[in-house]
């Protein structure tokens, strides 16, 4: 499990989270980008790793793969969290089944915000859940980076382009697609994108106006014909 942040608060929830999966027998890798060192005492339960990264998406990512030691991978971010019973239901479709190089799920996309350092959920967004569909990925993604789980060696010869800071995922996951890797959907609700924003959200794509991530689009498209 390769964790980003930079934010104590943020990763204390997101640990949380890993501490109440209902599979156990994983490690995380914590890519730190922020200040001062995060306190972990509290989260002893894990199996946590400690490596330095930068204020970059896609180096977070690799530097994380680069000390990665498990038969799967799994991403997030600190400001999202899992369900309990996610990383059982994704291995339980991978495991055993070689063919499958990636298994995503469902994830909710709701609306919070934090206060002082608990987290309140305002609403839910939307859920996006989509069967896999060879080509989807031509015009947009919908598959957050959390709720994948990969088959490590993927890895051993793709990794996120560096280039790319924004939309790094879906660039990485078209790349895999048209190297004819196969993703399996498995329909099951077992994760969370977190939003935090100071103004009414109505759906996932407003945020990314907001960010200003849509401008990005074009380059990410271009990256893929270029395949």
């Amino acid at each position: 499990m390769i964790v980003r942040a930079d934010d104590a608060d943020y990763l204390r929830h997101a640990a949380t989270s890993l501490i109440h999966q209902t599979y156990e027998q994983f490690e995380v890798i914590l890519v730190w980008f922020g200040g001062d060192s995060p306190s972990l005492k509290d989260f002893d339960v894990l199996d946590i790793r400690f490596f330095p990264g930068k204020p970059s998406r896609s180096f977070n990512l690799n530097q994380g793969l680069r000390y990665a030691r498990g038969e799967y991978v799994a991403l997030l971010d600190q400001d999202d969290i899992l369900y309990p019973q996610h990383l059982a239901c994704l291995l339980a479709e991978i495991h055993g089944q070689p063919q499958i190089d990636v298994v995503y799920s469902g994830c909710k996309v709701v609306a919070c915000e934090k206060i002082d350092q608990r987290v309140k959920v305002n609403k839910v967004i939307e859920v996006m859940n989509r069967p896999w569909q060879p080509g989807r990925l031509l015009i947009g993604n919908t598959i957050p980076n959390h709720a994948l789980l990969f088959r490590a060696s993927v890895f051993h010869s793709h990794q996120f382009d560096e280039d790319f800071e924004i939309y790094e995922d879906w660039e990485f996951l078209s790349r895999l697609s048209l190297s004819n890797f196969t993703f399996v959907h498995v329909d099951e609700v077992s994760c969370e994108y977190r939003i935090f924003s100071d103004t009414e959200i109505q759906s996932y794509t407003q945020v990314h106006e907001d960010k200003g991530y849509i401008d990005h689009t074009q380059k990410v498209i271009t990256s893929i014909l270029k395949k």
